[in-house]
């Protein structure tokens, strides 16, 4: 979820799910078939709000109604808050013990933030398989798991980003995290780690790899 506030005291919230884009341009640039919104922008430039699969939104809200919006959505801590810590992680894991746990992590309830990607990347970074239920995690399983997440998360950011499939920054530039990733996308090729074939699966209608070797 992305929040600009206006200085009217009014905010535009965008969320983009899957394959939503913003994309800064100039005035005269053509836009595609997928664009729904444009903001134009002073200095002869437009922001463009397109999305190609429509789950995507953009809201106007009064700034003092994005507390109301929050609670609706209902979205667990954000992994870089201050609340998330690997005391919180182990609380919130308590009360979903029957749950499998790369699901979970993609969860918005349970963590904001967390996609398909950066949930298998986890996993195979804390040498956890994806369908594991969390109340089979020891405590050190679940620490190394917390640390995995965070330390995959700020490399993403650091390197602008995964453009497996639609993602760019609002320039247009793709992100540079693909030829980093260790298991996503790569089902049947070899694991990194310990050179084992890798498996793929549809865990909650989404795939999955992961290496059936060296995570347990």
């Amino acid at each position: 979820m992305i929040i600009a506030a206006l200085s009217n005291g009014f905010s535009l919230v965008f969320h983009l799910k899957l394959t939503g884009r913003l994309l800064f341009s100039k005035e005269n640039e053509p836009v595609s078939k997928h664009t729904h919104i444009i903001f134009h922008l002073s200095g002869n430039e437009k922001l463009v709000f397109e999305d190609f699969r429509k789950f995507g939104y953009v809201k106007f809200l009064k700034s003092n109604e994005l507390e109301e919006l929050f609670k609706k959505e209902k979205y667990g801590p954000e992994p870089f808050s201050k609340e998330f810590t690997l005391e919180k992680f182990k609380e919130l894991l308590s009360k979903k013990s029957n749950a499998k746990i790369k699901p979970l992590l993609m969860d918005q309830t349970f963590i904001a933030g967390v996609g398909n990607i950066y949930a298998q990347e986890a996993c195979f970074c804390a040498k956890i398989l994806p369908m594991r239920k969390v109340g089979t995690l020891c405590d050190s399983e679940i620490s190394d798991l917390y640390h995995c997440l965070l330390k995959i998360l700020n490399a993403a950011i650091e390197k602008q980003g995964s453009s497996a499939d639609s993602y760019v920054n609002v320039y247009g530039e793709k992100g540079k995290y693909v030829p980093m990733l260790k298991v996503y996308g790569r089902g049947g090729e070899k694991c990194l780690r310990c050179g084992a074939r890798l498996e793929e699966i549809r865990l909650a209608g989404r795939g999955t790899v992961y290496c059936s070797s060296c995570q347990k």
